[in-house]
């Protein structure tokens, strides 16, 4: 169903010239009508770098040396090269030859067409093939070029656009005949593409030039005889329409978005809902208004009764290839409870505000990741996971909260993310209809695993408030040790708190009873250290930490304000009065 809805997502989009599609075209040679020189525009931004888009001939070439007229780049356009590779005689020779088979193709369209256009470029480049034009020269190779004479974009030319469509017709221009068989996609039997022509890009880590939707190129992938392209028989308008389809929907921000080496599409069928701009750049305002429908019935009846078509896949390359590692087709309606859904399970209190936080989807990823690392990045199952969950519904897998608690263990610290991603995996397994559930600290747990996590963060807080800031404080030290064999650690942990909290009592008395408190509120309800803790226990333990870290910086925060308050209500000690 992928295919069919690519190609109906391409014609509802409006149809483009067979072998065109939209590029960004970065310099405009302007030029008279005489083919002089006037000038060399360069529309880059620092929003578009590459230059606003415009339609122009399209064709994947691999090795084939074959000219896009008026709509290549510098090697074929002006027979130019990087600068940094001009020593290089090979890639000297490639971009003459480039520029020669896309100088003769200019002058091939002069000699068939009435247009001034044409013939004034071609015009230009007899004359920059003798001459040279110095203002040419300080140009990005790589960009692609187009002409406008007096106005007028001769690669927009009907006529020019009808020449391109004929040259790059397989079955026009090869002495072998194009086998007839039955399309995947539209069911026709039909003349067969041996190769797809439009190349397919935006996929992180796939070829600059493009890459292909169907391909073999290896006898493992062959079957029935059947090679290249023909593995899986496309006729030429459903493999242009594919093809135009996936680049128009990694273009747009409105339709997909990339985490690390994976992109994902989406899109819909009458409905203006934005699945990618909730997933990557969450609102609060939004996100809280979406949550409060989930239970209260406040969800509009449109809203529920959104039947809407929706589509969504997850793509990565694979050499020169396109590869979908997931396909969704779904409605409106179901998605955005998925999304409500998924929103509540990672509502969780920020440590600095006191308020609820939610995350940008690659803020979870990357939780997983050494933060120290410039190279490395999230592991594509777990943003698979993340966008499934918030898709399809359903849970997280165990093996996220390993990935999470082996983080922890790493770097000695629970921020936001992580505990957020933690509980993720533990009510998405064992969901619960109370949205206010782990978002701030349980006091009414009494599980060991998270009263310990709570008690680090208390002598934490002890050591703090005792000695200021320190280099290693007991987290850093010993979460690793205290998160899965409490019992070796705690006994010492609590003795050195006890001489903190002995000077915290001479030095500042309000602090010491608050902490010396909570200390012994987590103590009387803890009997025993345990011995080990499981996977899911550890987890426990650093939601615990963080609810209690949160909670106390929350508590520091209203007694500051409080202090503040009461400083400003008391009159001035120097006034006199009468």
């Amino acid at each position: 169903m992928l295919l069919q809805q690519l190609i109906a997502f391409a014609q509802n989009s409006g149809e483009l010239p067979s072998m065109h599609s939209p590029k960004n075209v970065r310099y405009v040679i302007q030029l008279d009508e005489s083919g002089n020189f006037l000038q060399c525009l360069d529309r880059s931004t620092k929003e578009q770098k590459n230059g606003p888009e415009m339609l122009g001939p399209d064709f994947k070439r691999g090795n084939i040396i074959i000219a896009k007229p008026f709509f290549d780049d510098g090697q074929y356009t002006l027979g130019k090269i990087d600068p940094k590779k001009a020593d290089d005689p090979k890639k000297i020779e490639h971009a003459q030859k480039y520029h020669e088979a896309y100088a003769l193709a200019i002058r091939e369209l002069a000699a068939t067409s009435n247009a001034p256009s044409v013939k004034a470029v071609d015009r230009f480049l007899q004359l920059y093939d003798q001459f040279g034009e110095p203002r040419l020269d300080n140009v990005d190779v790589t960009a692609v070029f187009t002409f406008e004479v007096n106005g007028v974009f001769p690669v927009l030319l009907p006529a020019i656009q009808q020449n391109w469509i004929v040259k790059t017709d397989d079955s026009a221009n090869s002495d072998e005949v194009l086998p007839i068989l039955r399309c995947i996609a539209c069911g026709e039997v039909r003349p067969a593409l041996k190769r797809h022509r439009i190349p397919i890009k935006g996929i992180p880590d796939g070829q600059a030039t493009g890459m292909t939707f169907i391909s073999a190129n290896n006898d493992a992938f062959e079957s029935y005889g059947l090679e290249n392209s023909l593995i899986a028989p496309t006729c030429k308008p459903c493999s242009e329409q594919i093809s135009g389809a996936f680049n128009t929907l990694l273009k747009d921000t409105n339709t997909h978005f990339n985490i690390g080496s994976t992109a994902y599409i989406f899109w819909t069928k009458d409905s203006d809902f934005s699945f990618g701009s909730m997933i990557m750049d969450p609102n609060p305002t939004e996100i809280q208004s979406l949550l409060g429908s989930v239970f209260t019935g406040a969800a509009n009846a449109s809203e529920v009764a959104d039947a809407s078509a929706f589509y969504a896949a997850a793509l990565s390359a694979s050499g020169a290839r396109v590869v979908v590692r997931d396909w969704l087709e779904t409605t409106v309606a179901k998605v955005k409870e998925n999304v409500r859904r998924y929103f509540q399970l990672q509502s969780i209190v920020d440590e600095f505000s006191g308020d609820l936080a939610w995350f940008k989807i690659w803020q979870l990823t990357n939780s997983v990741t050494n933060s120290k690392s410039r190279v490395e990045k999230p592991s594509s199952l777990t943003t698979q996971a993340l966008v499934r969950l918030a898709l399809q519904g359903g849970v997280l897998p165990t093996w996220i909260l390993y990935q999470v608690v082996r983080r922890l263990r790493a770097e000695q610290k629970v921020k936001r993310e992580h505990a957020a991603l933690i509980k993720m995996v533990m009510l998405s397994q064992n969901f619960r209809k109370d949205t206010q559930y782990m978002t701030h600290l349980e006091e009414d747990i009494g599980e060991p695993a998270y009263l310990c996590g709570r008690l680090l963060a208390v002598i934490e807080s002890i050591q703090r408030a005792a000695l200021g800031d320190v280099n290693a404080t007991v987290t850093d030290r010993f979460y690793g040790t205290a998160s899965s064999a409490p019992t070796t650690v705690f006994s010492r942990l609590l003795r050195g708190s006890q001489d903190h909290l002995s000077r915290l009592r001479k030095d500042r008395p309000g602090t010491y009873f608050a902490l010396d408190s909570r200390l012994q509120e987590i103590m009387k309800r803890l009997n025993v250290f345990p011995a080990t803790l499981d996977l899911q226990e550890q987890g426990m333990f650093a939601l615990g930490y963080y609810h209690q870290k949160a909670a106390d910086a929350k508590a520091a925060k209203e007694r500051s304000e409080a202090r503040k308050l009461t400083e400003a209500n008391q009159p001035d000690s120097h006034s006199v009065t009468n």
